[in-house]
């Protein structure tokens, strides 16, 4: 009987090399579905997306470039002082066979494909014959915050014009790095299933939440109501108050970004950024993948990144973008992704060389 129990198979995490070949099979799957959405919807849409992708592409190895340069100074100190002196082997060890070029080739692709899909989808597809459910999600959130606007809740809690100008620099500029995580986790070695969990859910959210549902639940936002749909009178007052802090504590990126975007909407054209979508939140979503990270890593490092989350969340209601329930829908389908994402990659398997 002991022996028999001792002999009873265990579930262990798939060995690196596997998930090595899961990683490139789910990036070229993603990639194509990404494809495939956009040019079944918009078959002319090649132009667009060359463009839109390879500008992304250049932004995003700039960012690499300057990783790359922070890497080789890190390591020029390490290997000075362990070998006092920058030896060949050690060089080699420490920094070229620290980057996972393979890796880096396929999340690099993968991105361009499947971002430039999303934004060339999202601007000329999503909304195309008009916002439909703006209404259903007004009702849904003054259901769920007691017959209010959940604005009304955040502007009173919050009524200082500085604060606004905070949430705005935050949810605006300082949310750019964002796409610090996943070039990190396309270029280093340590942590595969970590790495590659975090990738793979990356680009699913943008096909499965930004393309799919963002089309199935089109919805504008309560910034365009007037101008997508409605007649400017339930979020009339947030426009108000948000135009006059502005003018205050100003500008707002938020309010400049209407503008933009409605620019953008009204020529029929596609641009870096562009498109309008309120339901799912892809902002609470790409917010809310750091911490799901960060918890892996270290509980303060996740403590700190789920307030930054939820920061953001308040934001998107506070400056008008989204609805609160749109947050609720993008954190519960990203929740969904990534735990299926990580048991794929036997992320939660007790074996630390896949974990």
């Amino acid at each position: 009987m002991t022996d028999h129990i001792a002999q009873a198979p265990t579930l262990s995490a798939p060995d690196t090399r596997d998930i090595r070949l899961r990683f490139r099979l789910g990036c070229l799957a993603v990639s194509l579905t990404a494809l495939a959405l956009l040019f079944i919807a918009r078959p002319s849409a090649g132009p667009a997306l060359l463009s839109i992708a390879s500008d992304y592409l250049y932004w995003l190895l700039q960012l690499c470039a300057v990783i790359l340069c922070l890497h080789l100074v890190a390591c020029c100190i390490l290997v000075a002082r362990k070998s006092k002196g920058l030896s060949a082997l050690a060089w080699s060890t420490t920094y070229l066979r620290a980057i996972p070029i393979t890796d880096f080739v396929c999340a690099m692709g993968a991105i361009a494909a499947t971002i430039g899909s999303f934004t060339v989808y999202k601007s000329l597809e999503i909304g195309a014959d008009g916002y439909h459910h703006d209404a259903s999600f007004i009702a849904l959130d003054r259901t769920l915050f007691g017959g209010v606007d959940p604005w009304q809740i955040t502007h009173a809690l919050m009524p200082s014009a500085n604060l606004t100008w905070f949430l705005d620099v935050l949810y605006h500029p300082a949310f750019l790095p964002m796409i610090l995580g996943y070039a990190l986790c396309a270029m280093i070695s340590p942590r595969p299933a970590l790495r590659y969990t975090y990738i793979t859910s990356y680009l699913i959210c943008f096909v499965v939440i930004g393309m799919g549902l963002a089309n199935l639940l089109n919805s504008a936002g309560p910034v365009f109501d007037g101008q997508l749909y409605g007649d400017g009178q339930t979020f009339g007052p947030l426009k108000t108050l948000l135009q006059a802090q502005s003018t205050a504590a100003g500008p707002f990126f938020s309010v400049e970004g209407q503008d933009y975007l409605l620019a953008a909407r009204q020529q029929g054209v596609a641009r870096i950024g562009s498109g309008i979508s309120a339901m799912p939140s892809m902002h609470i979503v790409m917010a809310f993948l750091w911490p799901l990270a960060g918890w892996q890593i270290n509980r303060w490092l996740g403590f700190g990144l789920t307030c930054y989350a939820l920061l953001i969340w308040v934001a998107s209601v506070h400056l008008g973008w989204h609805y609160a329930s749109d947050g609720i829908v993008g954190l519960s389908v990203l929740l969904v992704i990534w735990l299926l994402v990580a048991r794929f990659f036997g992320l939660y398997r007790p074996n630390p060389d896949a974990a």
